[in-house]
């Protein structure tokens, strides 16, 4: 398996293609990809279909994994989410901004509770910071739920924000968003 960080996708599949010791022909007659598709992809000027780089990856023996990216705790606790530690709290970031909040929950919707980066404190802090938000700018909260189903997961997860460290958590991030909302 090929791990692809920061590969050109056409360059790894020109390595793997020469390491397997196949010709640009050779891939397209076996993949059914067309030989200038190949081409252009190895070279850097195609956007190939997801189902022309399956079969390109079949024949080359590649296995593809996706995986979230890790998630950046320190801009999340800038923007309100109760976490602290010294190295978040030493950090320079910008100041925090609602726009760039709303551009942050977009992108982490579907991660929750699923990403593994998440420990049972750091889970509990960012359900406390969404039900803060839900709770103090409704219509904030719309406009980003609209595209992130954050209500199903409020939701679902209703019964765990009565504990006191939730309250505190829930109460933190409160303030904090009001430094900036």
């Amino acid at each position: 398996m090929h791990t692809i960080l920061h590969m050109n996708i056409g360059k790894m599949i020109l390595n793997q293609r020469n390491n397997m010791g196949l010709s640009q022909v050779e891939l397209a007659v076996r993949s059914g990809v067309s030989l200038p598709t190949i081409q252009n992809i190895e070279a850097g000027r195609a956007n190939p279909a997801w189902s022309t780089l399956e079969s390109l990856f079949k024949i080359l023996a590649v296995e593809v994994q996706l995986k979230a990216k890790p998630i950046d705790l320190k801009l999340w606790v800038l923007h309100g989410v109760p976490l602290t530690s010294a190295d978040i709290q030493s950090e320079k970031y910008q100041k925090p901004q609602s726009t760039r909040l709303k551009k942050m929950l977009k992108s982490l919707a579907g991660q929750l509770p699923a990403n593994e980066d998440f420990h049972r404190k750091e889970w509990q802090a960012f359900l406390a910071f969404l039900w803060a938000i839900h709770e103090n700018y409704p219509a904030f909260f719309k406009q980003v739920d609209k595209e992130s189903q954050y209500s199903d997961l409020l939701e679902k997860t209703y019964l765990h924000t009565n504990s006191d460290s939730f309250q505190k958590f829930k109460e933190i991030s409160t303030a904090k968003l009001s430094e900036y909302m």
